[in-house]
């Protein structure tokens, strides 16, 4: 994870940290939610959302926030409102 944020995060990066993530969701414990690394992440999540062209990561992140019960608002409020946007991009 040091090293996808010293390279930079784009898209592909973060899919692959949601894929782990959501695949270990039964190992976190709450301590690990308030890890630094963990919280860079949604950070670097919050900020790079926008910039996502593949609708299966909108859908990971949304299992993200609820599986590990994140209550950052400002996350949610983006997701909803990219989403929204996004609509008229992925509708046929």
């Amino acid at each position: 994870m040091e090293n996808m944020f010293s390279e930079g995060f784009d898209e592909h990066h973060i899919s692959i940290a949601l894929d782990v993530f959501l695949r270990d969701v039964a190992q976190f414990e709450d301590k690990d939610l308030e890890n630094a690394t963990f919280q860079q992440f949604l950070r670097e999540l919050g900020q790079n959302m926008i910039t996502f062209e593949n609708e299966k990561n909108y859908v990971k992140v949304a299992q993200l926030l609820d599986w590990f019960c994140i209550d950052d608002k400002l996350l949610w409020i983006n997701l909803e409102q990219y989403i929204l946007k996004k609509e008229r991009i992925f509708s046929p």
